[in-house]
């Protein structure tokens, strides 16, 4: 043992040993790690930088299975200080010798290896029995630390073996970098797959947390935009609202009408969207947005531009006007009342339909009559409430498609109704494009009002549906795809729809149809149009408008006779080939196009016979067209040369002009106002300087009435019934496509057929948008529907196998068959009717008699169905009297006096189980069963006397009274039981004591005369005023000097519409269209009691004072005969056979006349 001094001695001298060793270890360590670091680097081909970092690993061998490294970054220039820092540091601090002795024993083999003395002698012993750290190892290894030996080692050894193992270990490293990377890829998977775990956790967690907060946001979002939705349409309704009070103000017959006449002009019209039965669109309503368009040049003063837009012009007036009316509004107010400047010509004058039975066209159903009527209470508030309740379930992105434009929005349904609500960021996208479009309406309508829902392509593609409504319009909804028109059109068959029937113009009921035609059971005209409709051609667009044929090839001739086949066109060929001079040149370019273009079929004809163009030229004098036609040429009218001026013009264009092969359009057999330039438009002036103005008729007809009257007539011929199935060869059928099409020359462009294209194989947008285009303004054949021959119409039967017509001769000879009846006047007479059984035709059953003591009479018709067929099996004793006439009570009060025209008061239902009857004191008007006389209702609502009473086919009854007005009734009845009656709205248009009435349903139409010598017309759904004929004013140079105002006593609407007025003072029976032109007028010495149509609206038959009756042929008045009785005539019918004239004498008597 060694004593403290001598150890403080020994650690002195060991300390300046170590300094010395370490001085000379450094210089002499530079030099060899520089060396060594050379080879290295040559060895490795690595080249690096003094401050570059290198890896120093730390090797800890815990067990002979796991190595933990640990991974520092050092420099080069900082590594050998720290190497020795820790030399001289640890061994001072830490006890040198306990350091020594854990390192050892964690690694003693490595250090067993390496500790060399200068010889190369291990100072180690390879194998240990215990513990380095026991108490005699430790005695071992004190000597060895105290050995020259260990110095050596202590200052030189272990720096090496520090560079070795670091040489080692990097070279290990380097080698293992793909195993590295792969720990670390996999270390960094296991904490991505942590973190995505952590993320779901969170995922999980938060729906939990945050559920109520999303859920309220989604609500709350959702509440917005349902109520900007609202708030919107009630914006709409507002405006809509004081649109229509503000029109019913200033219109002809209303408060305000006179002062508006001073400073507007004359009132302007449309064509309505009403169709009728046989889908012909014949009414006009009022266009509120009349644009001219162009002004005259001799009318244009201080206006430099030669094309000026009058709607702002004609606008003004009214917004002053609406100033004076309302002085109490704001500043704001006036363009609320006022038009919009780019409203156009179409869906801008719909109405609201007024009745929970019929489908309404505004957001603001059901009750928007209750706002615009005065008589309703519902207020917006309360529409409000009702659009928040609509239970929408279904909704789909559509298109309204009609003439004037398409419009982009929603379709969607709720149970009771359905809802198109306007997109209106595509709409304000439209209208900067388009700047003469309309403004955006919503619409609405009652599922129950859904007629007919009919299958439509469009734009040769199977996406949409023209539905049907009970209001006798039509709109086409276009989808995106098929499948969206498929859940649609299920979707409303699941609603069944009330009013829903099967369609009848389907491909199923084709044969039916063609059998009902072959049998003379249908009109040619409406049997073309029945192949439109189930060939998919629509008024709703231009692209598929439907096709009628030119039928006649004289309009030169003075006088045409339409029983010469001369006069007519061959129809067993198309237009294009009527002319064979032309047919040859364009034979000759059909075969140069099959060797020089290949790709594309050859055709004869590059233009079509129907196309947008088309119908444009053909209407363009009547709107909307004329507005189409405008912005279809670039806001400006086609050059006048092209325009349609004449009727003869246009059929030698379509048969000498190589681009025009142009068939006609379905209004040139029923529509005579697009013949006139009744608003004035401007279309400039000929090369010839001629105006452009009406259309040039042929000679042979003197008025545009005329010639519709004789083109339907030839339409209805017998060469035409012979020759038409040809045509529809050519069109609808087998020579449509194919060999037999090109034998009949009968090849057009191929994009004119649907299956030459399919616009969702095309990907190429600008391709798809040329092809479009192309479909949609240069024609589109329609499908071909019948696969072989049309067969022809059967042979015309003989007279008395077809209904009985009356001809000159039938009144020649004639005498009454008089039946005492009853003791006071019979006021009024008709005739009730069943289906006979062989013929199919309905047959008088029953005569229906009211008279003067208020007594209804049911008397047995006792004619057979054989004398339908044969003049030999008339019955001598055609009546059975009703023997328990005087024996019945009366119905109702007594009436007022002698003074009302009883015949007016009267009605029967189309069933003939209700009588109506009016002309009591106590201002009521009565429903009565036919049956038994059984008193039905007694309703009072007028403050007057009700003068008059009419009743339609459909469910709509209208009464006038003394009080000047009018009421439109709604009637809900089951079978024979009336349900409710309820007022539909109330008119106040007349100033003086209404007349007479008449309604008309299927045109929307209902008439009123008064005794100021007015007619005003209304439409029945919508109540809104649409014309007044003035007898007056249109009579009033025959008027008395006395300037006696005339009468209007009786008026009647033919089922074509045509208005039957029987005026006094002079007495003056006149005929006016539907859209109140004047036709004929016959003057009488004699003044009407009571008149019949005949079944046909043929002939009217009427009844006088005078004691005789008057024969007229309805067309144009013609008196065709009069016959004299012995007593004065107060009702009269016509059997619809033509077989009887039935009237009730002021005596109380029957008179049946037979005709033969």
């Amino acid at each position: 043992m060694t004593s403290p001094n001598e150890n403080e001695n020994e650690n002195e001298n060991e300390n300046q040993n170590q300094n010395e060793n370490q001085n000379e270890n450094q210089n002499e360590n530079q030099n060899e790690n520089q060396n060594e670091n050379q080879n290295e680097n040559q060895n490795e081909n690595e080249n690096q930088n003094e401050n570059e970092p290198i890896i120093n690993f730390k090797m800890d061998f815990v067990d002979s299975e796991r190595c933990v490294i640990e991974r520092r970054i050092i420099r080069p220039n900082q590594l050998q200080n720290q190497v020795i820092q820790l030399s001289e540091n640890e061994m001072k601090i830490l006890q040198l010798k306990e350091f020594i002795l854990k390192l050892l024993d964690s690694n003693y083999p490595l250090f067993c290896r390496f500790l060399k003395d200068q010889n190369g002698i291990r100072i180690l012993p390879k194998v240990r029995a215990n513990s380095i750290l026991a108490s005699k190892a430790r005695e071992d290894l004190s000597t060895i630390f105290q050995s020259e030996s260990w110095n050596y080692v202590r200052t030189v050894q272990l720096r090496r073996i520090y560079l070795s193992i670091l040489r080692s270990i990097k070279k290990i490293f380097s080698g293992s970098t793909k195993h590295m990377i792969d720990l670390i890829q996999e270390k960094w998977g296991k904490i991505q797959e942590e973190r995505l775990l952590a993320l779901k956790e969170k995922q999980q967690f938060q729906p939990l947390f945050f559920s109520n907060i999303i859920s309220k946001n989604k609500m709350r979002k959702k509440e917005k935009k349902k109520i900007n939705k609202q708030y919107i349409q009630k914006l709409r309704l507002v405006q809509f609202s004081w649109k229509t009070i503000y029109r019913s103000l200033i219109h002809q017959r209303a408060p305000w009408g006179d002062s508006l006449n001073q400073i507007t002009q004359d009132t302007h019209y449309m064509l309505d969207r009403i169709e009728d039965n046989s889908r012909r669109h014949k009414k006009l309503k009022i266009n509120f947005v009349f644009d001219l368009h162009v002004l005259p040049p001799d009318s244009i003063t201080e206006i430099s531009s030669p094309s000026i837009s009058s709607s702002k012009t004609t606008q003004q007036p009214e917004i002053e006007l609406s100033k004076k009316i309302l002085p109490t509004q704001t500043s704001k107010q006036p363009t609320i009342l006022s038009e919009n400047e780019e409203l156009t010509t179409n869906e801008t004058n719909e109405t609201n339909e007024t009745n929970e039975t019929n489908e309404t066209n505004e957001i603001n159903d059901p009750n928007i009559q209750q706002i615009i009527d005065p008589n309703g209470n519902t207020s917006v508030q309360d529409l409000e409430l009702q659009i928040q309740k609509s239970d929408v379930f279904f909704s789909v992105k559509s298109t309204i498609l009609n003439v004037s434009r398409s419009t982009e929005g929603t379709f969607e349904l709720s149970r009771k109704r359905i809802y198109f609500f306007v997109d209106l960021e595509k709409f304000e996208e439209s209208k900067e494009k388009k700047p003469l479009i309309h403004t955006a309406k919503d619409k609405s309508w009652l599922v129950d009002s859904i007629v007919e829902i009919h299958h439509r392509k469009v734009n040769f593609q199977q996406t949409a549906l023209e539905i049907f409504f009970t209001s006798r319009k039509n709109y086409l909804f276009n989808f995106q795809d098929m499948e969206s028109r498929h859940q649609v059109y299920h979707t409303l068959l699941s609603l069944k729809p009330r009013s829903l029937r099967k369609s009848q113009d389907s491909l199923q009921n084709l044969k039916k149809i063609t059998k009902k035609w072959r049998e003379r059971k249908l009109s040619n005209f409406d049997y073309l149009m029945k192949l439109n409709s189930i060939a998919g051609r629509s008024y709703n667009d231009l692209s598929q408008y439907p096709i009628f044929p030119w039928i006649l090839s004289n309009y030169t001739s003075e006088k045409i006779d339409l029983s010469d086949p001369k006069n007519y066109r061959d129809l067993s060929k198309p237009i294009g080939a009527l002319n064979q001079t032309r047919l040859d040149i364009l034979k000759e370019r059909y075969e140069n196009f099959k060797i020089s273009t290949p790709d594309i079929p050859p055709f004869f004809y590059g233009s079509h016979y129907s196309n947008a163009a088309a119908v444009v030229y053909y209407l363009i004098r009547l709107e909307p067209f004329t507005s189409i036609s405008f912005k279809l040429h670039g806001n400006k009218f086609d050059h006048p040369d092209r325009l349609f001026s004449s009727i003869e013009i246009s059929w030698n264009s379509c048969l000498r002009n190589s681009a025009d092969f142009k068939e006609l359009v379905p209004e040139f057999y029923y529509l005579p106002e697009f013949l006139t330039n009744r608003d004035n438009f401007y279309f400039g002036k000929q090369h010839d300087g001629k105006t452009i103005g009406d259309v040039v008729l042929p000679k042979w007809a003197k008025t545009p009435e005329e010639f519709i009257r004789i083109h339907r007539e030839a339409l209805e011929s017998e060469y035409v019934s012979q020759n038409l199935p040809k045509w529809i060869d050519l069109i609808f059928g087998f020579k449509q496509r194919g060999k037999e099409a090109e034998k009949a020359y009968n090849v057009f462009f191929y994009l004119t057929y649907s299956d030459s294209i399919d616009l969702n194989n095309i990907t190429d947008p600008i391709e798809r948008k040329m092809v479009k285009r192309q479909i949609e303004n240069f024609g589109q054949t329609p499908p071909q529907i019948f696969g072989k021959k049309h067969p022809l119409i059967k042979p015309k039967q003989s007279r008395q196998h077809i209904p009985y017509s009356w001809t000159s001769d039938s009144f020649n000879s004639i005498s009454g068959i008089w039946f005492e009846y009853s003791t006071s006047p019979i006021l009024y007479i008709t005739f009730s009717y069943r289906l006979s059984t062989e013929s199919q035709h309905s047959i008088p059953e029953k005569l229906i008699t009211f008279n003067w003591q208020g007594k209804l009479g049911i008397n047995r018709w006792a004619q057979s169905e054989k004398s339908l067929t044969s003049t030999n099996n008339l019955p001598e004793k055609p009546l059975e009297i009703d023997s328990t006439l005087q024996q019945k009570k009366r119905i109702g009060v007594t009436f007022v006096d002698d003074t009302l025209n009883y015949v007016n008061c009267c009605a029967v239902s189309t069933d003939f189980n209700l009588f109506f009857s009016s002309g009591y004191w106590d201002n009521s008007f009565k429903i009565s069963s036919i049956d038994n006389s059984n008193l039905l209702n007694n309703i009072v609502k007028h403050k007057d006397i009700v003068t008059c009473i009419a009743v339609d086919t459909g469910n709509y009854l209208v009464t006038g009274s003394r009080d000047t007005t009018i009421i439109l009734w709604n009637i809900i009845r089951f079978g024979r039981k009336i349900l409710v009656i309820e007022p539909r709205s109330t008119l106040y248009e007349h100033d003086d004591e209404v007349t007479c009435v008449s309604i008309h349903s299927e045109l929307d139409i209902v008439v009123s005369g008064s005794k100021d010598g007015t007619c005003v017309i209304h439409t029945i759904r919508s109540a809104k005023y649409v014309m007044t004929i003035d007898i007056n004013s249109i009579f009033e140079k025959e008027n008395s000097p006395q300037k006696i105002r005339s009468q209007v006593q009786m008026v009647r609407l033919c089922s074509d519409g045509r208005i039957l007025i029987f005026s006094t003072n002079p007495s003056k029976l006149s005929i006016f269209s539907i859209n109140g032109k004047l036709l004929s007028y016959f003057d009488l010495e004699w003044d009407i009691n009571s008149w019949s149509l005949t079944p046909n609206d043929e002939f009217l038959v009427v009844g006088t004072n005078e004691k005789f009756i008057a024969i007229f042929k309805v067309i144009n008045l013609e008196h065709l005969h009069t016959y004299s009785v012995d007593y004065s005539i107060k009702s009269i019918t016509v059997a619809n056979d033509l077989r009887h004239i039935v009237i009730g004498s002021s005596t109380g008597d029957l008179i049946v006349f037979p005709i033969i």
